[in-house]
């Protein structure tokens, strides 16, 4: 029997569970808006301002992202385990979003900000710093923001309803700022034009940022972390080579893990080869973009209201399971019906691959925090930094291996958009880029979820956990792990 002691996350007293207050599921869901403006901003503007603005060559600009991608692989580890050794008493993740928030805004701002007398070399080793520092800035806010909700409450339906508000708050933002950017950055156009034409991006990037970090600030000063007592094998912090082997000992981690990767994978698939599909096989005048954004937002927040109170009394692997078969009726029906069906048939399946995608990821993050309290639970670890950490690289990693492969693929069904009219083979294969890769990977991914049954273990695990932790704030008596 390995004796039990306690470990405090964050000083101050550790004490029991604490109901989320109506306030903190409100007002926590805001810097999930918050990230989405970012990465809406980022995508929209920064290879346009790097290219078009400061003339930097594609091919560098694309190389930066790629290398960033790669270093975020290395970074976002070490975030997590730099947050599982933090105790102020601010708590463990509280102080990032505090202050580290404004690192985010005044990386972005400076990215945005080349001074124009600067030679191209010059240009390119100014973007090159502040892109790389801005995913690093990004990674010290978000990590901690993610593994935050682990802190607010240990009640799984809490969670599964604070996730739900978190995605509608992203997708609502992201609506938002799609919108309101183009329009505010027009605006600064005509009001600075001139002999320095990257102004503009300048002041639209500081307004935007002034907001974002407000909303991080916000969450970090009013939202409280919950001091859990935690059942763990010793009162010292595990070593970090040790929190990695338990990490990889976790199968729930690589099941939930490897699910999120293909599930961004797929729906970076479809993003990625859209353009391509309705430029040249359906040829679509503007209302397709109308369509696309009704089913791009205003669908998964349709199902990210509906899909919560199922995940809490059905499970998650029935619930994510049939929004993964969701997804590929959707495929399955383009397919079937081939590359010459009517509009109607892109927009259905465009909208049942979007409600079953959306109803993966409701039960996605939610998941991994299960994860967090099995790891507690077999190992006597509770790792949620890193657990959390490696789960972000796959947010970074299934986009970029989706948009690897489209443009392999790409290449492989020799790709010309000014011989593609003319050429029924090369037609077919953009339709088979975007209808059967995500299709297979989809059965790929439904067959995976299958081996997910932590949801059945849960009750077990946290009577084990309850039973555990009240016996080290009683005294520490000899309570064992599992295994």
């Amino acid at each position: 029997m390995a004796k039990t002691k306690e470990i405090r996350y964050g000083r101050g007293v550790v004490g029991p569970d604490v109901k989320v207050t109506k306030y903190e599921r409100r007002v926590y869901p805001l810097a999930e808006g918050g990230l989405a403006i970012v990465n809406v901003f980022m995508s929209m503007y920064f290879l346009f301002y790097a290219t078009v603005i400061m003339g930097i060559d594609p091919a560098v600009a694309g190389t930066m992202t790629l290398f960033a991608r790669i270093f975020d692989a290395v970074n976002d580890p070490m975030m997590g385990a730099i947050v599982d050794r933090t105790d102020t008493r601010f708590g463990t993740c509280r102080p990032y979003l505090m202050f580290g928030s404004v690192f985010i805004g005044l990386s972005i701002v400076l990215l945005f900000a080349i001074p124009q007398g600067l030679s191209m070399t010059g240009k390119i080793v100014w973007m090159w710093v502040f892109y790389i520092l801005e995913n690093m800035m990004v990674t010290l806010v978000g990590i901690p923001y993610k593994g935050m909700m682990s802190r607010l409450t240990n009640e799984g339906s809490e969670r599964m309803f604070i996730n739900r508000n978190c995605l509608i708050a992203s997708y609502l933002m992201a609506l938002f700022a799609s919108l309101a950017i183009p329009a505010f950055v027009g605006r600064m156009t005509s009001l600075f034009p001139g002999n320095a034409p990257g102004l503009p991006y300048t002041i639209s990037c500081a307004v935007l940022m002034v907001f974002v970090c407000g909303l991080y600030i916000l969450v970090g000063i009013t939202v409280k972390e919950r001091k859990f007592v935690v059942a763990a094998l010793s009162d010292t912090k595990a070593k970090l080579s040790d929190c990695i082997k338990i990490l990889f000992r976790n199968k729930y981690w690589f099941l939930i893990t490897i699910a999120a990767t293909l599930n961004y994978f797929i729906t970076g698939v479809n993003t990625a080869i859209t353009l391509h599909y309705t430029n040249y096989i359906l040829n679509a005048g503007s209302i397709l973009t109308i369509i696309t954004m009704v089913a791009n937002f205003g669908i998964p927040l349709i199902v990210m209201l509906i899909v919560p109170r199922y995940a809490v009394s059905k499970g998650k692997r029935p619930v994510a399971i049939t929004g993964i078969l969701i997804a590929a009726s959707g495929m399955l029906l383009r397919l079937v019906m081939g590359i010459s069906a009517p509009l109607w048939v892109y927009v259905a399946g465009l909208f049942l691959f979007n409600a079953g995608m959306a109803t993966f990821t409701t039960c996605q993050a939610t998941g991994m925090l299960d994860c967090i309290e099995y790891s507690e639970w077999r190992f006597g670890v509770r790792n949620d930094g890193m657990i959390i950490s490696a789960y972000s690289m796959s947010s970074k990693a299934g986009p970029g291996l989706a948009t690897a492969l489209v443009g392999i693929l790409l290449k492989a069904i020799k790709f010309d958009k000014l011989l593609i009219v003319g050429d029924p083979a090369m037609q077919q294969g953009i339709f088979n880029i975007a209808v059967l890769v995500p299709l297979l990977f989809l059965v790929l991914f439904a067959v995976l979820m299958c081996f997910w049954d932590l949801d059945k273990k849960q009750p077990t695990i946290r009577a084990d956990l309850d039973q555990r932790r009240a016996a080290v704030a009683t005294g520490g008596q000899d309570v064992s792990v599992q295994g």
